[in-house]
């Protein structure tokens, strides 16, 4: 028998083929790889597929809006002209050279025309043959009949034989006839043609019949072309706003991507087209290379794969397979030779072991039967000392079974933790897959509170969330008998200045208080039942969001377990909330983009000043949790900041204005920069002047400036009693707003403006028809008094005739409410004591006079006392270069400025009643004039048929 051991040598593989080991991995591995391979190239496919065609939907949307906003302006600056041509005064001097200029300034127009009610031709202008202004009437045509009846035109393309392409507009005009204008198509033409995204992208114009208006091919405008009957043309009439994008083929049977958008004021629509070839090419390209690279990388990891099984794993088992099956023949000589610190290596070492002690077992046999042979004598002995080997033996058996019975125990204690901790690890999973079935933020707490009992029993439980330092009940659960509600919701706790918070979030591990109280330990109303804690801190990326509780009132019942346990749920907790949180957010940005959509679209439809601002502020609070803000609007004229509505705590107050001073609204209308305040101690605030509810102070801010251009036109505020209510999003949120609020804002301003100056117009126009429709002085003055009173919403008129020679003032006509304030008509008054006299005199220019006015003389103050004149406004009468007398217009309860336009008006009207008043004097002198020559004639002529001297007394007499 050979005593060396010997290294076992490979033997020959007795496997099939198709049956190894190795070839079972090789499938598995093909599989797993193949389904892999499969499921991240179509989840890429369709993510990349529909993230593109987002993108694209987007940049389109865009393009269509910028075309839409663009072809309305140009729209708009048409629609102005006309309104400038329907106000032109075609029986002024040289009303033509007018409409050369309005024609001119647009370059977008080919011709003007403005046709009376009779649709015969007033005035005109073209740069080419007119069509317009043709000597024949208009009655027939469409852009004169449907303006007629009121309502605006806006044709279709269409062109002479030789002449350029052209669209009519027509608007009614306040006399009854029509103004109209040829706007050359080109003009559309280069709008859509500008637009420029991708290679193959392009954009056109289609009313909603579906007729062509504009083409990047103009050929396809002027044969009339149509989309009508076309499913995308029904798709984007039916969308809101028709604003539509999706999928079609187009004119020429291609695949497109499109999108739309509308033209405010028109039944236009803009469309924009990329070919999906275009579209979806780079993410065609990118998923062909991502197949073949994962290709290759599966090629590459099934190979390193296998030959490190190969290596590690498979060469070594038939190594160890061959060994055992010599040793299972008798040959104890063999051993494995795998020096390795892994299982193989145990394994082979173990195989050794086991050759070497049968070896040695055989040796000791044969050295015990020689012995039996040779030593026969020695038998008596040898029973002895069996017999003494046995009671050995037998007590060796019984402290190995005393050790057997003691490793049981411990066993059955080991298998007993292995099924607790099965368990757990089952809650766990179980616990997980229920918490992460869902992403609503409150749902998922819910889910946490009903699924905690799991791993630990409670009789209250609770969840804190972190905000700012500061933890705050989000959710709890209480046994029945337990009233905790009120207790808990007013809850609100700084997390260093609780101890077991506070070691929770330093350590990062749960903790658990077996017996209450604790030294530091805080006992709040309603929680003085509770004598055992245990809580785990909720962490997200290192950082601890929230708190999870259990409550006792057993004492002695949580331990160390029960925080170990509940904070490997907190683990589980924490990504479920972090998912939800961060869908929640993902939810609000969407819902804020889509609020914000619907703000820029509603503000565009209102122009009052007071509505637009409220529809501004209670848009802002959709996206925007404020209790209380503002809206300022800065007049630069007079440094003044204008508020139409301020709000708070749900109560709107009424309108104020304040002087630009040092408050946060100022300076942000001031350095045009934004501000946030997270706190009520802050200096920028401690600045700002109160409103609505005064003894409330707001702990966070928001206030941004209204920018239009370079120049801040106000401010928006919004305000919250809530410390760190506010982020810098909200700040960009509340920008976005602003901007919006100053484009509708300078909207409203500048239609305010041209229906005051049209007013103004009209005023004017009225008050002199009136005037130079009568002589009599007392109808002339009525008149002039009526007018001022309802242009300047004035309480009182005088009407005073000045003599220069006498410097007396005589009043002409006195109109006041109050009959006890009246002056008697004839009155005459020195004038000369006043110094705001003496400055008309020295320029003739109306002059506000107030009560409260600094720098004014002690008569001026003492004569606005007197009459109880809150303000008073003087208004010189000027005819042929010389003061014939002034109009004072006073108002005794409203206190207000009188703006320069209005002055410009009372100034204008002053002047026309200045030159009605001396032609009534006129002709008043010229009638007494007239009478006094008739009266002389008679007399001349009865005088001539007297014949004595008595009877020429008699008649000079009478």
């Amino acid at each position: 028998m050979n005593t060396d051991p010997q290294t076992v040598p490979p033997a020959a593989r007795r496997i099939p083929h198709l049956a190894s080991l190795r070839w079972k991995l090789i499938r598995l591995l093909l599989w797993t790889w193949l389904v892999a391979w499969v499921a991240i190239v179509s989840t890429v496919s369709y993510f990349t597929y529909r993230n593109e065609q987002k993108a694209w939907s987007d940049r389109q949307g865009d393009a269509a809006r910028n075309a839409a906003h663009l072809v309305s302006t140009l729209l708009t600056r048409v629609d102005d002209t006309l309104l400038a041509l329907t106000l032109l005064n075609v029986e002024a001097p040289a009303p033509a050279r007018r409409v050369n200029d309005l024609l001119n300034n647009n370059p977008a127009l080919l011709e003007l025309a403005m046709v009376d009610s009779d649709g015969k031709l007033q005035v005109g202008a073209s740069h080419e043959a007119p069509v317009l202004g043709r000597a024949t009437p208009a009655l027939a045509a469409m852009w004169y009949v449907q303006a007629k009846d009121g309502k605006p035109y806006l044709g279709m393309a269409q062109a002479a034989a030789d002449a350029v392409p052209y669209l009519i507009v027509s608007q009614p005009a306040p006399d009854g006839g029509v103004a109209a204008a040829r706007v050359r198509m080109e003009v559309l033409w280069q709008a859509v043609g500008d637009i420029r995204f991708g290679d193959t992208g392009q954009a056109y114009i289609v009313n909603r019949t579906g007729e062509l208006i504009a083409h990047t091919d103009p050929s396809l405008v002027m044969s009339h072309a149509t989309i009508a009957g076309r499913p995308e043309l029904q798709a984007m009439l039916q969308a809101p706003d028709n604003q539509w994008n999706g999928e079609y083929a187009d004119f020429q049977g291609v695949r497109v991507l499109g999108s739309t958008a509308a033209i405010p004021n028109t039944d236009w629509i803009v469309v924009t087209e990329i070919t999906e070839d275009e579209a979806f090419a780079p993410s065609r390209k990118a998923l062909l290379f991502l197949g073949l690279g994962l290709v290759a990388l599966g090629a590459l990891v099934a190979l390193l794969t296998l030959r490190s099984l190969g290596r590690l794993v498979l060469q070594p088992m038939e190594l160890m397979r061959d060994g055992v099956q010599r040793i299972g023949q008798g040959d104890l000589h063999v051993r494995m030779g795998l020096e390795r610190n892994d299982e193989i290596g145990v394994v082979a070492t173990a195989f050794d072991r086991m050759a070497e002690r049968l070896r040695e077992h055989e040796h000791q046999i044969d050295a015990e039967m020689s012995e039996r042979r040779g030593a026969a004598a020695e038998l008596s002995r040898l029973n002895e000392q069996l017999e003494d080997r046995v009671r050995e033996r037998t007590a060796e058996l019984t402290a190995a079974n005393a050790n057997l019975s003691h490793q049981v125990t411990e066993r059955e204690r080991a298998e007993l933790a292995e099924r607790e901790q099965r368990t757990l690890a089952e809650a766990l999973r179980d616990t997980a897959a229920v918490i992460n079935s869902t992403i609503h933020f409150d749902e998922v707490l819910m889910r946490v509170l009903d699924n905690v009992d799991r791993v630990a029993p409670y009789d209250a439980a609770s969840i804190y969330l972190v905000e700012h330092g500061v933890a705050r009940v989000a959710g709890y659960r209480a046994q029945a008998g337990l009233h905790m509600q009120r207790a808990i919701n007013s809850l609100v706790l700084v997390v260093q200045e609780a101890p077991n918070l506070r070691r929770m979030t330093e350590t990062g591990e749960g903790l658990a208080y077996s017996h209450l109280p604790v030294p530091g330990w805080v006992v709040g109303d309603g929680f003085e039942w509770v004598r055992s804690y245990a809580g785990a801190p909720i962490s997200v990326k290192g950082e601890v969001v929230g708190f999870l509780n259990l409550l006792s009132a057993a004492s002695g019942f949580f331990n160390a377990i029960h925080a170990e346990r509940l904070q490997a749920f907190a683990n589980q907790a924490a990504i479920a909330i972090e998912n939800a949180r961060l869908y929640a957010e993902t939810q609000r940005r969407a819902e804020r983009m889509a609020v914000l959509n619907d703000i820029g679209q509603a503000i565009t439809s209102v122009l009052g000043e007071a509505q637009l601002a409220e529809m501004i502020f209670v848009q802002a609070r959709r996206v925007l949790d404020a209790d209380a803000g503002y809206i300022a609007l800065y007049d630069a004229e007079h440094d003044l900041l204008h508020f139409p509505l301020t709000y708070d705590d749900g109560q709107w107050f009424p309108s104020d204005s304040l002087p630009l001073g040092n408050g946060p609204a100022s300076q942000v209308i001031r350095t045009k920069t934004p501000i946030l305040t997270t706190d009520a101690r802050d200096a920028v605030l401690q600045r700002g002047t109160p409103f609505g509810f005064e003894e409330r102070l707001s702990a966070s801010t928001l206030h941004v400036p209204m920018l239009f251009g370079d120049r801040a036109i106000g401010a928006v505020s919004l305000q919250s009693y809530r410390e760190h209510a506010f982020d810098t999003e909200d700040l960009l949120v509340l920008q976005v707003i602003a901007g919006q609020a100053a484009i509708a804002f300078e909207n409203a301003r500048l239609y305010a403006q041209t229906g005051r100056r049209l007013n103004e117009v009209n005023i004017l126009h009225q008050a002199s028809q009136a005037l130079n429709s009568n002589l009599a002085l007392e109808v002339v003055l009525d008149t002039v008094a009526d007018h001022l009173i309802a242009a300047l919403e004035v309480e009182t008129c005088t009407i005073l005739g000045w003599d220069e020679r006498s410097g007396t003032a005589t009043v002409l006509l006195d109109r006041d409410s109050d009959e006890a304030a009246q002056v008697v008509v004839g009155s005459q008054f020195p004038m000369s004591k006043f110094r705001y006299w003496q400055d008309i005199l020295e320029d003739p220019r109306p002059i506000a006079l107030r009560r409260d006015m600094p720098g004014s003389d002690e008569t001026t103050q003492r004569l606005l006392a007197n009459w109880r004149f809150e303000l008073l406004l003087i208004v010189p009468l000027s005819a042929k270069g010389r003061l014939t007398g002034v109009v004072e217009l006073g108002n005794r309860r409203l206190a207000r400025n009188f703006s320069p336009h209005e002055m410009q008006l009372a100034e204008s009207l002053a002047n026309q009643a200045a030159a009605a008043i001396e032609n009534a004097r006129l002709f008043a002198a010229a009638n007494r004039h007239a009478e006094r020559l008739t009266i002389l004639h008679h007399a001349s002529r009865d005088l001539s048929r007297l014949q004595n001297l008595d009877e020429a007394y008699v008649a000079i007499y009478e």
